[in-house]
């Protein structure tokens, strides 16, 4: 292992073409699994932070997502050539979602049940693909959960601005009612006179007569004058 101030166990490090390795611990090559003592139920300082780790094994507190944003300085995403933008409806996916409830055992036979909730990684994967994690093999093994608390809020603001909305326009036409009220109300005090129906009104409908229609031979006859006359 090439470099210095480093600490190799079980690792041969980076030796290929002469690249050197300073300032790193590397430690076994082909485990599968990791076990400490000394960490569970231990108490980190005030000022701490999450450890992530990538497919390769590189642990680190920076690059795990939950400070995205958070930093914009030299050290954060201007120094990396980052861009912020407005997130907009990047977050409407979120509705096509399907939480579940997993049922599993946490340890031996006898350990009851207990109730996991969250995504399933191989639905996540087809609707924000960006939101998973990948195993060497590229096949999906977890969920960027801390992403969705931004998603969330970015759906909560959206919909507190469509309300404000409708509460503006809902004020609108109650001014335009009671406009119209006082309008109403200042006609009815301009009538002199408030007209009174009656009751009961009888009708009465009047028929005309028709008067039949004669042809010109009868009108003749009833003209002509009578015998002896």
């Amino acid at each position: 292992m090439l470099g210095s101030n480093n600490i190799a166990i079980g690792n041969p490090g980076v030796a290929a073409d002469g690249i050197e390795d300073n300032g790193e611990i590397r430690i076994g090559t082909n485990q599968s699994n990791t076990y400490i003592a000394g960490i569970w139920n231990g108490t980190p300082n005030g000022d701490n932070r999450p450890v992530c780790v990538d497919a390769n094994g590189v642990l680190g507190t920076n690059g795990c997502g939950l400070e995205v944003g958070l930093l914009l300085g030299p050290q954060g995403l201007h120094g990396a050539n980052g861009e912020v933008t407005n997130m907009g409806d990047s977050s409407d996916r979120l509705f096509q979602l399907h939480p579940v409830t997993l049922f599993a055992k946490p340890g031996n036979d006898e350990s009851p049940y207990a109730p996991q909730y969250g995504l399933l990684a191989e639905e996540v994967v087809k609707i924000y693909p960006e939101m998973v994690d990948y195993d060497k093999e590229g096949r999906p093994i977890s969920i960027k959960y801390h992403a969705l608390a931004a998603m969330l809020l970015n759906e909560v603001q959206k919909q507190n601005a469509q309300l404000q909305k409708l509460d503006a326009e809902r004020q609108i036409q109650r001014d335009q009612d009671r406009s119209l009220e006082d309008r109403m109300a200042a006609l009815e005090a301009l009538l002199p006179v408030q007209l009174v129906v009656p009751a009961q009104t009888s009708v009465r409908t009047v028929v005309p007569v028709q008067t039949p229609v004669q042809t010109p031979v009868q009108t003749w006859m009833n003209a002509k004058p009578a015998a002896g006359q």
